[in-house]
């Protein structure tokens, strides 16, 4: 499976700001959690964007809270559906 993610850097003022962005393509499943990991140990972004995680988020709250980031907007798709 590839995965593939962009890391944007902008700057204000004083301080940077990285934001990470990923269509995770629902790679929720263990490859895709190490793969994670391994982003934000290297690029430690201020900012994660996910898209089409095709899981609820509920199911990673505790993963991405172990990793020192909470939501702050979540728009949960209905089947294959809705969602961002």
């Amino acid at each position: 499976m590839m995965m593939k993610a962009q890391l944007w850097l902008l700057h204000r003022g004083q301080r940077d700001l990285k934001i990470l962005s990923w269509n995770v393509r629902g790679a929720v499943n263990k490859d895709g959690r190490r793969y994670a990991r391994e982003l934000i140990s290297k690029h430690k972004p201020d900012c994660v964007i996910l898209m089409e995680t095709h899981c609820l988020f509920a199911a990673a709250t505790i993963f991405w809270k172990s990793l020192g980031y909470v939501a702050c907007e979540i728009v949960e798709a209905r089947g294959h559906s809705g969602g961002l």
